[in-house]
């Protein structure tokens, strides 16, 4: 299936609303194959980006070609103010040449609920 399409079925399963932002994220990957060595320890890579839709479920992380479905990584998410630093483990659940769609697998609930929050003082 062609990335267009992809994106489309994607749309098609989501079960919460989103809006449209430009967040800055830092993202850690969380796969030790993925990680260098550093003095025979692994470390994980901190890479830093932006996201640019959110929803209670997921976002939409702008990663040009770096993003592979069912990879798992730490995401700190830093919210606008008056929000506090989302913090969430994530997977990748689809990518294509712009980035990807990653799910929220755990979040604080009571970051979960500036979220929502969020959500609904900033609509589409």
């Amino acid at each position: 299936m062609n990335s267009a399409k992809s994106s489309l079925a994607e749309k098609d399963k989501r079960t919460h609303a989103r809006v449209n932002c430009h967040i800055p994220v830092k993202l850690r990957n969380m796969d030790p194959e993925d990680m260098p060595q550093s003095g025979g320890s692994l470390r994980p890579q901190t890479l830093q980006t932006f996201i640019s839709d959110i929803s209670l479920g997921g976002a939409f992380l702008e990663f040009p070609g770096a993003l592979k479905p069912g990879k798992l990584y730490h995401l700190q998410v830093e919210m606008p103010k008056p929000y506090a630093y989302l913090v969430a483990f994530i997977e990748v659940r689809w990518a294509n040449d712009k980035g990807g769609g990653i799910q929220f697998l755990a979040i604080q609930e009571e970051r979960l609920k500036d979220l929502k929050n969020f959500i609904q003082t900033h609509p589409l």
